[in-house]
């Protein structure tokens, strides 16, 4: 859970405006990362007032009493996206800039640059790992191998068996070929190549 300076969420309109809300403070905003919900965003709680109890309440009376104050404490939230809608992410000082597929964004700024960083490749990673693992949200966190595989055009490890397959998808052509991670041996890359059998006929002649 992260507690940002300041939260922004806007929305562009039609008139190419846009409609934002006030930045709260620390104090005033939460913000939430799931690897099953995504981004979430509340105002704060307050802090739970200590209240004397009878000394004659029951046990059980007390322990429902603390579970009605977790339950109180986990609702509130606010889903701003799933990692499937983000387009991209800006960094810019210490503001992570979120991007949607429907143009709403929503802005969190933080106490310095590298928090700012932590929290960008937080939401990467779960993109990743829930959406797609051959690309990124934000070049500046991104893994070094995963912009190398796209710099290059080149797949992350799969099988023979996967390649051929993703071959026959394209249609098949002779001279299509897929430039791949060994998922065996990380140091090699493999090209497999569509191309025609050749069958070669020897003669042989007797005098």
């Amino acid at each position: 859970m992260l507690e940002p300076r300041a939260l922004v969420v806007t929305q562009e309109v039609e008139t190419n405006g846009e409609l934002s809300h006030r930045p709260e403070s620390s104090l005033a905003m939460e913000v939430q990362v799931t690897g099953t919900t995504g981004i979430s965003y509340r105002r704060k709680p307050p802090n739970n007032t200590l209240i004397l109890k009878e000394k004659n309440k029951s046990k059980k009376n007390k322990f429902e009493g603390k579970q009605t104050k977790k339950n109180d404490a986990s609702e509130g939230w606010v889903t701003f996206c799933d990692f499937h809608e983000i387009t991209h992410i800006v960094i810019k000082e210490s503001t992570v800039t979120i991007f949607r597929q429907d143009n709403k964004k929503m802005e969190v700024q933080l106490e310095f640059k590298g928090e700012a960083l932590a929290f960008a490749a937080l939401v990467d990673g779960y993109f990743r790992l829930t959406v797609d693992a051959h690309h990124y949200l934000c070049t500046e966190v991104a893994p070094s191998s995963v912009v190398q595989n796209l710099q290059n055009c080149c797949h992350g490890p799969i099988c023979t068996e996967y390649a051929n397959q993703k071959l026959r998808q394209e249609g098949n052509e002779e001279g299509t070929y897929v430039l791949r991670w060994s998922c065996t041996d990380y140091h090699y890359i493999i090209m497999t190549v569509v191309c025609s059998e050749v069958t070669h006929t020897h003669t042989h002649s007797e005098n």
